[in-house]
């Protein structure tokens, strides 16, 4: 075969070769752009499952927190099954209780659910089997509410606050000047208001009751009302008995009777003073009432006020025949007045014994500060009395404080005669 022949049929395979190496090159580029593409639309779906799952989580979190409400004050819910029957399902506090103090939650998973998942936090647990837990807001507030219906505050008409933040501060005035008529251009005299600081932070109030473990673990929904009316009166008593005459020892709040300020210069008599009208006339006469919207209040023990009623009813006999004691106090004391077995009345001094405190003033102006979070419920059925008797150990605790923003708007009268 001819020299040129040859280089033909070179040159003709090496044109099928490139074109074959073209063809494959053109196909290997669109297999890459093509998972490239593939790779996109992969990675826009994983994108899009992300966004439709956090949006998910959030509906969940909304529809769980939406149900912890319901079940909170539900005590059944029917719903139909498959086959036309029906299924309860039932909210317990009964089995939250029994669980918590004594750790089985036997046939109570929704209780476990709401007592340590829905809540934000657990109290931190110590050895053995004991536990604690911060009661659901929608239970602890039934307690908390418990606990206003039995304190008298709520019928003085103190200011309520719920704050957030560990310390509460804010300014208050403690002296100003007043206004002044002033002619057409004459100059306006300067006045200067001086501040104070009221700062209000937790004191803890606790209660701590014992249950015995059988009647834990079998514990029904007329056993909880007793634990929770006793947790509630007691913690009711403790709080406003500190609000009246906490010194800021041992954590307890500086009660009405301690706070710097407020006037005390009214018992006289070297044995203690009877409540006479022109007495609870003086009594008033110490306290400002500038502010026309307050609530003025006398608080005492019932053996002060028996006292009054008794006084009246010497100098008026008549009169007072038709009339019941509350009427005839009333009418002495010329304002509204609350009776308190808190309010002391087992004071001495002289040869004077049984004397009492008698506090006026404008309640409105008197602060409770009740921090969020609820009450908080532990359990131990370990060490000391718990081990020994076989006992459960409940303890309930709510963090509060108090404070007056007038010094002004109150008066003490200790040292009165009682009945």
């Amino acid at each position: 075969m001819k020299d040129e022949e040859l280089k033909a049929i070179a040159a003709t395979a090496e044109e099928a070769t490139n074109k074959a190496f073209d063809a494959k090159s053109v196909k290997v580029t669109a297999d890459f752009e093509s998972l490239k593409a593939l790779n996109a639309t992969q990675q826009k779906i994983i994108e899009d499952l992300k966004k439709e799952v956090e949006s998910g989580k959030a509906s969940l979190t909304e529809i769980d927190g939406k149900l912890v409400k319901m079940a909170a004050g539900v005590e059944s819910i029917s719903i139909k099954g498959l086959g036309g029957g029906q299924k309860e399902l039932s909210f317990s506090k009964a089995k939250m209780y029994r669980g918590m103090t004594t750790g089985n939650w036997h046939g109570a998973d929704m209780e476990k659910e709401l007592a340590y998942t829905v809540k934000e936090k657990a109290i931190s647990s110590v050895s053995g089997e004991s536990g604690g837990f911060i009661l659901p807001e929608e239970m602890s507030s039934g307690i908390i509410e418990m606990i206003r219906d039995r304190n008298p505050l709520r019928e003085l008409g103190v200011m309520e606050l719920n704050p957030k933040c560990e310390t509460l501060k804010f300014p208050k005035i403690t002296g100003s000047d007043n206004g002044y008529w002033v002619g057409q251009g004459s100059n306006i005299p300067e006045g200067e208001m001086t501040f104070g600081l009221i700062s209000m932070t937790p004191k803890t109030v606790a209660k701590i009751l014992y249950v015995t473990k059988p009647m834990a673990d079998i514990m029904d929904n007329s056993y909880v009302q007793v634990i929770e009316n006793d947790i509630a009166n007691a913690l009711a008593y403790t709080q406003f008995q500190g609000f009246l005459y906490g010194n800021g020892a041992d954590n307890t709040p500086i009660g009405l009777f301690n706070i710097p300020g407020v006037s005390k210069a009214l018992a006289t008599d070297a044995d203690g003073d009877s409540p006479t009208k022109t007495f609870l006339r003086q009594l008033r006469a110490k306290v400002n009432q500038k502010y026309s919207n307050g609530s003025f209040k006398m608080v005492g023990n019932k053996n002060l006020f028996f006292e009054i009623a008794a006084l009246v009813a010497t100098a008026a006999p008549d009169a007072a025949a038709a009339m019941k004691d509350e009427v005839l106090v009333d009418n002495a004391c010329g304002v509204p007045f609350i009776s308190s077995g808190i309010a002391l009345a087992n004071k001495t001094k002289g040869s004077g014994t049984s004397l009492a405190d008698l506090f006026y003033g404008n309640w409105s102006s008197f602060m409770v500060a009740n921090w969020l979070g609820g009450i908080s419920i532990e359990r131990t059925d370990v060490g000391g009395k718990a081990f020994e008797a076989n006992l459960t150990g409940i303890r309930a605790t709510m963090n509060t404080d108090c404070a007056i923003r007038h010094t002004d708007e109150f008066a003490i009268a200790p040292f009165v005669k009682t009945i």
